[in-house]
Protein backbone atom coordinates (compact mmCIF):
# COMPACT_ATOMS: atom_id res chain seq x y z
CA UNK A 1 0.00 0.00 0.00
CA UNK A 2 1.30 3.48 -0.86
CA UNK A 3 -0.07 7.01 -1.28
CA UNK A 4 0.54 9.88 -3.71
CA UNK A 5 -1.52 12.85 -4.94
CA UNK A 6 -3.69 12.43 -1.83
CA UNK A 7 -4.61 8.93 -2.99
CA UNK A 8 -4.02 5.56 -1.31
CA UNK A 9 -3.16 2.62 -3.56
CA UNK A 10 -4.40 -0.85 -2.72
CA UNK A 11 -4.10 -4.25 -4.37
CA UNK A 12 -6.52 -7.02 -3.58
CA UNK A 13 -7.54 -10.43 -4.81
CA UNK A 14 -10.83 -12.22 -4.50
CA UNK A 15 -12.22 -15.49 -5.78
CA UNK A 16 -14.97 -15.44 -8.37
CA UNK A 17 -16.09 -18.76 -9.77
CA UNK A 18 -13.05 -20.97 -10.47
CA UNK A 19 -10.57 -18.09 -10.60
CA UNK A 20 -8.73 -15.67 -8.36
CA UNK A 21 -9.37 -12.13 -9.63
CA UNK A 22 -7.23 -9.03 -9.08
CA UNK A 23 -7.89 -5.31 -8.99
CA UNK A 24 -5.73 -2.26 -8.33
CA UNK A 25 -7.56 0.56 -6.52
CA UNK A 26 -6.56 4.14 -5.77
CA UNK A 27 -8.86 6.00 -3.39
CA UNK A 28 -8.74 9.43 -1.68
CA UNK A 29 -6.93 9.25 1.66
CA UNK A 30 -9.49 11.61 3.24
CA UNK A 31 -12.32 9.16 2.57
CA UNK A 32 -14.03 11.24 -0.10
CA UNK A 33 -16.01 9.47 -2.78
CA UNK A 34 -17.48 11.82 -5.36
CA UNK A 35 -17.52 9.13 -8.00
CA UNK A 36 -16.00 5.90 -9.25
CA UNK A 37 -14.10 5.41 -12.50
CA UNK A 38 -13.36 1.82 -13.52
CA UNK A 39 -10.72 1.43 -16.25
CA UNK A 40 -10.42 -1.80 -18.26
CA UNK A 41 -7.10 -2.54 -19.97
CA UNK A 42 -6.75 -3.95 -23.47
CA UNK A 43 -5.69 -7.47 -24.45
CA UNK A 44 -2.15 -8.25 -23.37
CA UNK A 45 -1.98 -5.60 -20.66
CA UNK A 46 -2.44 -5.85 -16.90
CA UNK A 47 -4.06 -3.70 -14.23
CA UNK A 48 -0.70 -2.29 -13.15
CA UNK A 49 0.33 -1.51 -16.74
CA UNK A 50 -2.94 0.31 -17.41
CA UNK A 51 -2.69 2.24 -14.15
CA UNK A 52 0.65 3.66 -15.26
CA UNK A 53 -0.38 4.18 -18.90
CA UNK A 54 -3.42 6.41 -18.35
CA UNK A 55 -1.99 8.66 -15.62
CA UNK A 56 -5.32 9.48 -13.98
CA UNK A 57 -4.33 9.44 -10.30
CA UNK A 58 -3.61 13.15 -9.85
CA UNK A 59 -6.83 14.05 -11.68
CA UNK A 60 -8.82 11.68 -9.45
CA UNK A 61 -7.18 13.00 -6.28
CA UNK A 62 -8.18 16.56 -7.14
CA UNK A 63 -11.82 15.49 -7.54
CA UNK A 64 -12.21 12.89 -4.80
CA UNK A 65 -12.75 10.07 -7.31
CA UNK A 66 -12.03 6.40 -6.65
CA UNK A 67 -10.09 4.72 -9.46
CA UNK A 68 -10.28 0.97 -10.06
CA UNK A 69 -8.21 -1.10 -12.49
CA UNK A 70 -9.50 -4.69 -12.67
CA UNK A 71 -7.46 -7.34 -14.44
CA UNK A 72 -8.73 -9.80 -17.02
CA UNK A 73 -8.10 -13.53 -16.97
CA UNK A 74 -5.73 -15.42 -19.27
CA UNK A 75 -5.88 -18.89 -20.78
CA UNK A 76 -3.42 -20.33 -18.21
CA UNK A 77 -4.24 -18.82 -14.83
CA UNK A 78 -1.52 -20.96 -13.22
CA UNK A 79 1.12 -19.03 -15.17
CA UNK A 80 2.06 -15.33 -15.12
CA UNK A 81 0.51 -13.03 -17.71
CA UNK A 82 2.47 -12.53 -20.93
CA UNK A 83 1.68 -10.17 -23.80
CA UNK A 84 1.69 -12.86 -26.49
CA UNK A 85 1.97 -16.28 -24.86
CA UNK A 86 -0.50 -15.94 -21.94
CA UNK A 87 -2.53 -12.91 -22.87
CA UNK A 88 -4.90 -11.28 -20.37
CA UNK A 89 -8.18 -10.84 -22.23
CA UNK A 90 -11.75 -9.84 -21.36
CA UNK A 91 -14.87 -11.81 -22.29
CA UNK A 92 -16.04 -9.13 -24.71
CA UNK A 93 -18.21 -11.48 -26.80
CA UNK A 94 -15.86 -11.55 -29.77
CA UNK A 95 -15.89 -14.46 -32.20
CA UNK A 96 -12.15 -14.10 -32.90
CA UNK A 97 -10.04 -17.18 -32.28
CA UNK A 98 -7.29 -15.52 -30.20
CA UNK A 99 -6.66 -14.20 -27.64
CA UNK A 100 -9.15 -15.88 -25.32
CA UNK A 101 -9.90 -15.47 -21.61
CA UNK A 102 -9.86 -18.32 -19.12
CA UNK A 103 -12.76 -20.77 -19.20
CA UNK A 104 -15.50 -19.74 -16.79
CA UNK A 105 -14.19 -16.20 -16.30
CA UNK A 106 -17.68 -14.62 -15.99
CA UNK A 107 -16.37 -11.09 -16.43
CA UNK A 108 -19.84 -9.54 -16.47
CA UNK A 109 -20.70 -11.11 -13.13
CA UNK A 110 -17.37 -10.25 -11.53
CA UNK A 111 -17.22 -6.65 -12.74
CA UNK A 112 -20.82 -5.98 -11.73
CA UNK A 113 -20.18 -7.34 -8.24
CA UNK A 114 -16.84 -5.52 -7.99
CA UNK A 115 -18.47 -2.17 -8.71
CA UNK A 116 -20.99 -2.78 -5.93
CA UNK A 117 -18.27 -3.68 -3.45
CA UNK A 118 -16.19 -0.65 -4.33
CA UNK A 119 -19.16 1.67 -3.87
CA UNK A 120 -20.07 0.28 -0.43
CA UNK A 121 -23.67 1.53 -0.83
CA UNK A 122 -22.56 5.04 -1.83
CA UNK A 123 -24.85 6.72 -4.35
CA UNK A 124 -22.27 8.36 -6.59
CA UNK A 125 -21.78 8.43 -10.37
CA UNK A 126 -19.95 5.50 -11.93
CA UNK A 127 -18.11 5.72 -15.24
CA UNK A 128 -16.74 2.66 -17.00
CA UNK A 129 -13.81 3.32 -19.34
CA UNK A 130 -11.96 0.82 -21.48
CA UNK A 131 -9.35 0.54 -24.18
CA UNK A 132 -9.52 -1.87 -27.12
CA UNK A 133 -10.65 -5.27 -25.75
CA UNK A 134 -11.44 -3.42 -22.50
CA UNK A 135 -13.64 -0.96 -24.41
CA UNK A 136 -15.60 -3.84 -25.92
CA UNK A 137 -15.99 -5.36 -22.45
CA UNK A 138 -17.17 -2.04 -21.01
CA UNK A 139 -19.81 -1.79 -23.71
CA UNK A 140 -20.92 -5.37 -23.12
CA UNK A 141 -21.39 -4.72 -19.40
CA UNK A 142 -23.24 -1.46 -20.11
CA UNK A 143 -25.56 -3.19 -22.60
CA UNK A 144 -26.39 -5.89 -20.02
CA UNK A 145 -28.04 -3.27 -17.80
CA UNK A 146 -26.74 -5.01 -14.68
CA UNK A 147 -24.45 -2.24 -13.47
CA UNK A 148 -25.79 1.23 -12.65
CA UNK A 149 -23.53 3.42 -14.79
CA UNK A 150 -23.52 7.17 -15.41
CA UNK A 151 -21.42 6.84 -18.55
CA UNK A 152 -19.12 4.76 -20.74
CA UNK A 153 -15.90 5.75 -22.49
CA UNK A 154 -14.81 3.32 -25.21
CA UNK A 155 -11.37 4.04 -26.71
CA UNK A 156 -10.16 1.99 -29.66
CA UNK A 157 -12.97 -0.53 -29.36
CA UNK A 158 -16.57 -1.27 -30.35
CA UNK A 159 -19.39 -3.65 -29.33
CA UNK A 160 -18.20 -7.15 -30.25
CA UNK A 161 -20.92 -9.05 -28.40
CA UNK A 162 -24.41 -9.51 -29.79
CA UNK A 163 -26.46 -6.57 -28.54
CA UNK A 164 -29.98 -6.73 -27.09
CA UNK A 165 -32.95 -5.35 -29.01
CA UNK A 166 -32.84 -2.23 -26.85
CA UNK A 167 -30.19 -0.59 -24.65
CA UNK A 168 -31.14 1.59 -21.71
CA UNK A 169 -29.90 5.08 -22.62
CA UNK A 170 -26.49 5.79 -21.13
CA UNK A 171 -24.10 8.61 -21.96
CA UNK A 172 -21.48 7.03 -24.22
CA UNK A 173 -18.33 8.39 -25.81
CA UNK A 174 -16.52 6.43 -28.53
CA UNK A 175 -13.01 7.52 -29.45
CA UNK A 176 -11.08 6.09 -32.39
CA UNK A 177 -7.87 6.95 -34.20
CA UNK A 178 -8.10 7.49 -37.93
CA UNK A 179 -4.68 5.75 -38.23
CA UNK A 180 -5.63 2.75 -36.07
CA UNK A 181 -4.51 -0.48 -37.81
CA UNK A 182 -6.14 -2.77 -35.20
CA UNK A 183 -9.60 -1.16 -35.20
CA UNK A 184 -9.57 0.83 -38.46
CA UNK A 185 -12.53 3.22 -38.71
CA UNK A 186 -13.46 1.86 -42.12
CA UNK A 187 -13.53 -1.74 -40.90
CA UNK A 188 -12.24 -4.59 -43.03
CA UNK A 189 -9.75 -7.41 -42.61
CA UNK A 190 -7.53 -6.94 -39.56
CA UNK A 191 -4.39 -8.80 -38.52
CA UNK A 192 -3.17 -8.78 -34.91
CA UNK A 193 -0.12 -10.15 -33.05
CA UNK A 194 -2.36 -12.94 -31.71
CA UNK A 195 -4.21 -13.81 -34.89
CA UNK A 196 -1.90 -13.02 -37.84
CA UNK A 197 -4.21 -14.69 -40.36
CA UNK A 198 -6.70 -11.94 -39.59
CA UNK A 199 -10.44 -11.52 -39.14
CA UNK A 200 -13.13 -9.09 -40.31
CA UNK A 201 -14.48 -6.14 -38.34
CA UNK A 202 -17.34 -3.81 -39.30
CA UNK A 203 -16.99 -0.11 -40.15
CA UNK A 204 -16.99 1.93 -36.95
CA UNK A 205 -19.72 4.20 -38.34
CA UNK A 206 -21.95 1.11 -38.45
CA UNK A 207 -20.92 -0.16 -35.00
CA UNK A 208 -21.34 3.21 -33.26
CA UNK A 209 -24.52 4.01 -35.16
CA UNK A 210 -26.10 0.73 -34.11
CA UNK A 211 -25.24 1.36 -30.45
CA UNK A 212 -26.80 4.83 -30.60
CA UNK A 213 -29.90 3.61 -32.45
CA UNK A 214 -30.55 0.88 -29.88
CA UNK A 215 -30.56 3.61 -27.21
CA UNK A 216 -33.13 5.55 -29.25
CA UNK A 217 -30.57 8.10 -30.42
CA UNK A 218 -30.95 7.80 -34.19
CA UNK A 219 -30.42 11.43 -35.18
CA UNK A 220 -26.80 12.23 -36.01
CA UNK A 221 -24.96 15.50 -36.48
CA UNK A 222 -21.42 15.49 -37.83
CA UNK A 223 -18.79 18.21 -37.64
CA UNK A 224 -15.21 18.39 -38.88
CA UNK A 225 -12.20 20.27 -37.57
CA UNK A 226 -8.57 20.40 -38.61
CA UNK A 227 -7.63 17.60 -36.17
CA UNK A 228 -10.69 15.42 -35.54
CA UNK A 229 -14.18 14.48 -36.62
CA UNK A 230 -17.10 14.52 -34.19
CA UNK A 231 -20.53 12.92 -34.54
CA UNK A 232 -23.30 13.47 -31.99
CA UNK A 233 -26.26 11.07 -31.72
CA UNK A 234 -29.47 12.37 -30.14
CA UNK A 235 -33.02 11.18 -29.48
CA UNK A 236 -36.27 12.71 -30.77
CA UNK A 237 -36.04 15.36 -28.05
CA UNK A 238 -32.54 16.26 -29.29
CA UNK A 239 -30.93 14.95 -26.09
CA UNK A 240 -27.42 13.80 -26.98
CA UNK A 241 -26.67 10.30 -25.71
CA UNK A 242 -23.69 9.26 -27.79
CA UNK A 243 -20.59 11.09 -29.02
CA UNK A 244 -18.11 9.67 -31.52
CA UNK A 245 -14.68 11.27 -31.85
CA UNK A 246 -12.19 10.27 -34.54
CA UNK A 247 -8.73 11.75 -34.08
CA UNK A 248 -6.73 12.29 -37.24
CA UNK A 249 -3.21 11.54 -35.94
CA UNK A 250 -3.97 8.66 -33.57
CA UNK A 251 -3.32 4.93 -33.95
CA UNK A 252 -4.29 2.18 -31.51
CA UNK A 253 -3.41 3.96 -28.28
CA UNK A 254 -4.95 5.73 -25.28
CA UNK A 255 -4.69 9.46 -26.22
CA UNK A 256 -2.15 11.19 -24.00
CA UNK A 257 -0.98 7.88 -22.54
CA UNK A 258 2.55 7.26 -21.35
CA UNK A 259 3.50 5.25 -24.43
CA UNK A 260 4.75 2.15 -22.62
CA UNK A 261 4.29 0.02 -25.76
CA UNK A 262 5.95 1.43 -28.86
CA UNK A 263 5.15 -0.65 -31.94
CA UNK A 264 4.70 0.20 -35.61
CA UNK A 265 1.91 -2.40 -35.61
CA UNK A 266 -0.16 -0.15 -33.32
CA UNK A 267 0.17 3.05 -35.35
CA UNK A 268 1.19 6.48 -34.01
CA UNK A 269 0.69 7.74 -30.46
CA UNK A 270 -0.77 11.15 -29.69
CA UNK A 271 0.99 12.80 -26.73
CA UNK A 272 -1.17 15.89 -26.83
CA UNK A 273 -3.99 16.90 -29.08
CA UNK A 274 -7.46 18.35 -29.40
CA UNK A 275 -9.12 15.91 -27.01
CA UNK A 276 -8.44 15.55 -23.27
CA UNK A 277 -9.56 12.19 -21.86
CA UNK A 278 -9.75 13.67 -18.35
CA UNK A 279 -12.20 16.30 -19.57
CA UNK A 280 -14.33 13.60 -21.18
CA UNK A 281 -14.40 11.70 -17.87
CA UNK A 282 -15.43 14.92 -16.08
CA UNK A 283 -18.33 15.32 -18.52
CA UNK A 284 -19.45 11.71 -18.20
CA UNK A 285 -19.38 11.89 -14.39
CA UNK A 286 -21.60 14.96 -14.69
CA UNK A 287 -24.00 13.10 -17.00
CA UNK A 288 -22.86 14.87 -20.16
CA UNK A 289 -21.08 13.78 -23.34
Amino acid sequence: MSSIFGMRRERFEETHGPHSRRCLVSRPVDGQCNGLVVVLHGAGATAAWMFQEVGLEEWAGQRGIILAFPEATRSRMDRPPHLLDNTPCWEDGSTRRLPRPADGADDIGWLNGLIGRLLENRLVPVVLAGFSNGASMALRLAASGLASLRGVLAIGGYPRAELPAEISPIKTVFLHGRLDPIVPPGGGWVKTPWQPEGYAIPPMSEAVGTWARLMGAGHRERTLSSEFEETLFSDISRVVWCRWLMLDRLGHHWPGGKGQWESDAMGPRLNDGPVDVKMILDELLAGQV
